[in-house]
């Protein structure tokens, strides 16, 4: 897959790079989209609300914010921000790994970057219902390496 995907985090976030890398690149392949870059930050709950704040007008702290590129001809997408402290936190909640919680939200931006949308229950289901396909497949390829 020739696809550039920038990931910058927080010393504390590094060990997660790869799930990162796999995360996104798992979405791009599912959506059918080749030859694609991006930027992903891996960011705490102080710097994700003055993003959220700057950029959305929206004084609070969020799990994940995606900002699509203008350029339609482009191959860059655009970039997506993650708070590894709003993961964790989700992580706990809904009794996951921090990995999976990683990896959903880094696929859920990666949708929006593609066009996807969760405004209204029909397109949050469609673009949740995918971003959880995108998931499970993500855990049975780590699985399968897992075994081998």
């Amino acid at each position: 897959m020739e696809t550039d995907i920038h990931i910058q985090t927080k010393k504390e976030a590094d060990k997660y790079r790869h799930i990162i890398f796999k995360a996104c690149e798992n979405a791009l392949l599912f959506m059918g989209k080749k030859r694609k870059s991006l930027s992903i930050l891996i960011t705490d709950e102080k710097q994700i609300r003055e993003l959220n704040k700057k950029f959305r007008n929206t004084d609070y702290a969020t799990d994940v914010l995606a900002f699509s590129s203008d350029e339609k001809s482009s191959t860059y997408l655009g970039d997506i921000a993650v708070s590894l402290t709003q993961a964790k936190k989700q992580a706990k909640e809904y009794k996951e790994k921090l990995e999976d919680e990683l990896a959903r939200l880094v696929i859920h931006g990666v949708l929006h970057l593609l066009g996807e949308t969760d405004y209204t229950s029909k397109t949050k289901k469609r673009m949740w219902d995918k971003q959880e396909q995108i998931l499970k497949l993500l855990k049975q390829t780590f699985r399968r390496h897992k075994n081998e």
